[in-house]
């Protein structure tokens, strides 16, 4: 297994952590559109609130990020990524592993977009077991003008 050192993010890291997140866009093939500014921005968001970030290291070179929610229970683990030209090492095990003892092995939660394969079989590897589906009927464009939705 690779060793990993997980360093506790700082709101400085809100730059590289927006680099990583969409990095995980681009890799579990999210509709997300944010801008890298936008991404910066949510970041220093959830730094400030209930979430805390790790980055993944080995041999002080960046492989990943965790972005975890500590306010709920079991926690829920909303962002895991290796960069792409490192996955497949073992990074991700070793990365969650660490993530794991950080976290003195408590129950987490996530969500993994239905399409992403991939990332099911990681997840699948790690232990997690799907609970339940969420679904989605994305909103449809409505052509109605302001005028019709008043009353007569």
């Amino acid at each position: 297994m690779q060793h990993i050192e997980l360093t506790v993010a700082e709101p400085s890291d809100c730059g590289l952590l927006a680099l990583l997140n969409r990095a995980l866009i681009i890799a579990e093939q999210s509709d997300n559109v944010m801008s890298y500014t936008a991404l910066v921005e949510r970041m220093q968001g959830l730094l400030a609130s209930t979430y805390q970030a790790w980055i993944f290291r080995a041999d002080a070179v960046v492989v990943g990020y965790a972005l975890v929610d500590m306010s709920v229970q079991p926690r829920y683990l909303r962002h895991f990524c290796v960069v792409e030209s490192l996955r497949g090492q073992g990074y991700g095990t070793a990365a969650f592993a660490g993530l794991l003892n950080v976290l003195s092995g408590e129950a987490l939660d996530i969500d993994v977009l239905v399409w992403n394969s991939a990332g099911a079989t990681f997840w699948a590897k790690m232990g997690f077991a799907p609970r339940f589906t969420r679904m989605r009927k994305q909103a449809a464009a409505v052509n109605i003008s302001p005028a019709e939705l008043l009353p007569a």
